[in-house]
């Protein structure tokens, strides 16, 4: 593809993922975690968030953990603390501290309820 198609569609993705965050959760949901990891990692991070809390506890657990830590990070303090929490609470206290503990202290504490 030329140097102009690429930044569109990638622009278009990104938009679609903003519009549209339940019905793309529903997709990324089909994936495995570490599919989805990688195409949430792909978007900017008011798309990834957005798409990330819309997503099933379960799902958004997974993809959390397949997530690089940076994005991880992102995901927990960005998105509403409901859909956080909610993500957090599928995952066993092994799983789950190591994220908390990558938190602001703040954030951790509300999370952690």
């Amino acid at each position: 593809m030329n140097a102009i198609v690429l930044p569109a569609a990638a622009a278009l993705n990104n938009r679609y993922f903003l519009d549209y965050p339940h019905e793309v959760a529903r997709q990324v949901e089909r994936l495995s975690a570490q599919d989805a990891a990688a195409l949430l990692a792909g978007r900017t991070a008011p798309a990834l968030v957005r798409v990330w809390q819309a997503m099933t506890p379960e799902t958004a657990a997974a993809a959390l953990q397949a997530l690089p830590a940076p994005l991880a990070r992102q995901a927990l303090t960005e998105a509403e603390p409901a859909a956080a929490a909610a993500a957090l609470a599928q995952l066993e206290a092994e799983a789950r501290e190591p994220l908390l503990a990558n938190l602001d202290a703040q954030v951790a504490v509300e999370l952690r309820g």
